[in-house]
């Protein structure tokens, strides 16, 4: 059976951290901006005579044709510079996807309690994203590689989410951070078995509505209606601040790991053996592609030791000619992952 995440007026900073950040917990939260200038752009037309000037760039999502980005010799996503009113008044098959949230809309919105209770050492910085899409587009199923939990609000327009626990990564066909499912092109009545079988959550998100995701949490975004959202970046720990670093190679293995240890205000012994063992594997003096074996191995031994009773394996997809390993070398080549 499909779960409804529960809706629940914005909690204190203090439950927002105890029975959310450090539980792992989805929820959706009302009124979390209530007063603050971005829920003046509530509709569609508000905010782009306030905000359609703004810089965005947008580019072809990840699973666009059938993840060909991630092909050997892929030329680089398309990408096009427009404005927020630009990229609207056209039927774009582009998105705008993890882009840095302009400074004129980022000073429309805070939570300055859930700052305080949430920031300071160990942690490092907040960072806040921009989404914007059209109807009927969608932003498949993934995991975010920086293992930050995120709390996404809903500026205007109406998106289905849905989140799936990092537990249930081995049956979503996982490669890399992402998932080659489509839950978007299932009928309603596979859709709906599917959502049982990995244990997910589903709601509607209203402008207004903010989404608490989880750190390592899978999830797939449906843009019912034209949408602007931003989300507010939460911070990590050092030992989820260092597997979720661009140098290291990322696995649904990886996600389970950072799952395992949510809380940005903390870290127990045993995060602390195990961030001295990553910081090994990463300054091991051999070749990048030494480096990137060795961090698999750790990723085994981490998942092993901290993800007990969960699959030893993913189930594979044998009909789409996709390789990590492939994707990982032509990283280290471009001096992405494991550089000198």
């Amino acid at each position: 059976m499909t779960e409804t995440p529960p809706r629940v007026p914005a909690p204190s900073a203090e439950e927002f951290l105890n029975r959310y950040v450090r539980r792992g917990r989805p929820a959706v939260f009302t009124r979390l901006f209530q007063g603050q200038p971005i829920h003046d752009f509530r509709t569609r037309d508000a905010a782009l005579e306030r905000l359609g000037d703004l810089p965005i760039t947008v580019t072809e999502p990840y699973h666009a044709g059938g993840f060909a980005a991630f092909r050997p010799d892929a030329p680089p996503p398309r990408a096009v510079r427009t404005t927020l009113a630009g990229y609207f008044q056209d039927d774009s098959p582009l998105l705008c996807l993890e882009q840095p949230t302009p400074p004129e809309l980022r000073r429309t919105f805070d939570v300055p309690g859930y700052r305080r209770a949430l920031g300071g050492e160990p942690c490092d910085g907040w960072e806040s994203r921009l989404f914007a899409g059209h109807k009927g587009k969608v932003s498949n199923l993934h995991f975010d590689a920086d293992f930050r939990g995120v709390l996404l609000h809903q500026v205007f327009g109406v998106k289905r989410l849905v989140w799936v626990p990092p537990a249930q990564s081995a049956k979503l066909l996982p490669f890399m951070n992402l998932s080659l499912l489509l839950p978007g092109r299932l009928t309603e009545d596979d859709r709906r078995e599917w959502l049982g079988y990995v244990h997910a959550a589903e709601c509607v998100l209203l402008p207004g509505d903010t989404a608490f995701i989880p750190t390592a949490y899978w999830h797939h975004a449906e843009y019912v209606e034209d949408s602007l959202s931003v989300n507010l970046r939460l911070p990590r720990n050092p030992f989820t601040r260092a597997i979720g670093g661009r140098d290291v190679h990322k696995t649904w293995r990886l996600g389970c790991v950072a799952a395992s240890s949510p809380d940005p205000t903390a870290m127990t012994g045993a995060d602390r053996a195990d961030l001295d063992l990553v910081r090994r594997t990463l300054r091991h003096p051999g070749t990048p592609r030494e480096r990137l074996d060795l961090m698999e191995e750790t990723i085994r031994t981490l998942y092993e030791r901290r993800c007990p009773g969960l699959p030893a394996q993913a189930y594979a997809d044998t009909s789409r000619a996709l390789d990590e390993e492939t994707v990982w070398t032509r990283l280290i080549d471009e001096g992405v992952l494991y550089g000198p």
